[in-house]
């Protein structure tokens, strides 16, 4: 959002979204095994969340909500929470459950190379896949072990190529100003043709939150 010296009425406003889509909704892949977190469509707390081969199903999408330092997923098609469900042995299957407070819910996401693994804020343990392979397969937290059934993609599901036409959409609306290079990935710089007009400009992320002034 810029913020012209002028007031408020000469206001531009875009968005921009880094690492993420506009949507907000990610798949999340083991790479043991090449399924996908699922919600199955089950819609009762404290179900078992479970694995799916790829599908355009809304069972596989998930917000990724940001909660202080944690970040909790939320089914798309169900609105359930993976949940922890204050489940603490090895071999205990991850849940779903509706919107709380409480830490069952909240994930650490830690970097593993080019993947990710799910810590649960409550016990400690990690989302494994199990090393389970058929469609239908449960969800499963074990102890810190490094292997690949504890190693994740998470992908957002708008492709680089709907996030350059964003991008060309909004250098077209807003002249004078230039994001590039477009498409991006980690970082992208900004031009302005007239900087000095410019009080102030803000970053948001996909939810909409502020994250830098």
């Amino acid at each position: 959002t810029y913020t012209n010296s002028s007031g408020c009425a000469s206001t531009q406003t875009f968005t921009v979204n880094v690492n993420g889509s506009s949507s907000g909704y990610v798949s999340i892949q083991n790479k043991a095994t090449g399924l996908y977190i699922d919600g199955m469509g089950r819609t009762t707390d404290g179900s078992n969340a479970g694995q799916w081969s790829s599908s355009t199903s809304n069972n596989q999408q998930w917000v990724e909500e940001t909660s202080g330092s944690y970040v909790r997923f939320k089914n798309r098609a169900t609105g359930l929470y993976l949940d922890g469900m204050g489940r603490t042995s090895n071999g205990s299957l991850v849940g779903l459950s509706s919107n709380s407070s409480g830490n069952n819910q909240q994930w650490v996401i830690a970097d593993i190379g080019s993947y990710k693994s799910i810590k649960n804020s409550a016990s400690g343990l990690y989302i494994d896949g199990m090393s389970w392979n058929t469609n239908g397969s449960d969800l499963g937290l074990w102890s810190n072990s490094g292997s690949d059934a504890q190693q994740w993609t998470i992908t957002s599901l708008k492709s680089a190529k709907a996030n350059s036409e964003e991008l060309s959409i909004v250098d077209e609306k807003n002249k004078g100003v230039l994001l590039f290079p477009n498409p991006f990935t980690d970082e992208t710089n900004l031009r302005i043709d007239n900087p000095e007009q410019v009080t102030s400009i803000v970053v948001l992320d996909m939810l909409g939150r502020q994250v830098e002034v």
